[in-house]
């Protein structure tokens, strides 16, 4: 599969003759969300990371 982003961020098959499309924002806490999608994922990742505002920036 494939990863459109576009305004609506989706998956799409990469397989000949298979149109499947699935939504990444459907059925997850982003549908209700007014998060953008690209902020979304960098919350995620600094949080992972364990970054705080001095941490990251230290690290860069």
């Amino acid at each position: 599969m494939k990863l459109y982003l576009k305004s609506d961020i989706r998956w799409h098959c990469n397989v000949k003759n298979c149109h499947k499309q699935v939504s990444i924002q459907k059925g997850t806490w982003l549908e209700d969300s007014n998060i953008v999608f690209l902020t979304a994922i960098r919350f995620i990742y600094c949080w992972c990371k364990e970054l705080t505002t001095i941490e990251w920036g230290k690290e860069q």
